[in-house]
């Protein structure tokens, strides 16, 4: 929270557990929960005045870090940049794979999501694993292939499998 002129009101804050925050001088919370940061910064525009702390203040919010109670996404295998992420809100397969950099050129031809199943406990470790053809997802562009994101998922992109040729032949080695 930035107060134009006014170091002893600049500070980063903390979002309770309530759902509210704290600020010198207030002689109570402001509650931020769902608010936007040009809402935060109306409401903290309010309390400074109605409180006469300013007459006009300045007041500018910006979100260092989002914490939800969405579970993390994982995106691992070969994929060029593999990623652990908090999404903010529902996302779909194609975006998390973008946001790991894409498929790696030894992709092998599924991805393979494992999802929690809803309604399960934590402790019964109880998950659904789909098989997502590559094809399906990036060339066809098929809906149904670009699953919806809740958190908690992992994706996994298994390498293509190779044959390996060895003894006496031309080019030895690994091929796809």
């Amino acid at each position: 929270i930035s107060v134009y002129g006014e170091p002893e009101l600049t500070r980063t804050v903390r979002v309770g557990a309530d759902g509210a925050i704290r600020l010198p001088m207030l002689t109570g919370n402001i509650k931020a929960d769902g608010l936007m940061p040009e809402e935060l910064e109306q409401a903290i525009v309010r309390a400074l005045k109605s409180q006469e702390i300013l007459v006009d203040p300045f007041v500018t919010v910006t979100v260092a870090e989002y914490h939800n109670s969405r579970l993390p996404i994982s995106v691992a295998g070969a994929v060029r940049s593999p990623i652990t992420f908090q999404p903010v809100e529902k996302i779909t397969l194609l975006e998390a794979i973008t946001r790991a950099g894409g498929l790696a050129p030894d992709a092998g031809s599924e991805i393979l999501v494992t999802s929690p199943v809803a309604g399960a406990t934590p402790s019964s470790n109880t998950t659904l694993v789909r098989r997502i053809p590559a094809k399906s997802l990036i060339e066809t562009a098929d809906p149904d292939a670009n699953l919806a994101l809740e958190g908690g998922e992992e994706i996994r992109v298994p390498e293509v499998g190779k044959v390996y040729v060895v003894g006496n032949v031309k080019t030895p080695g690994a091929f796809p």
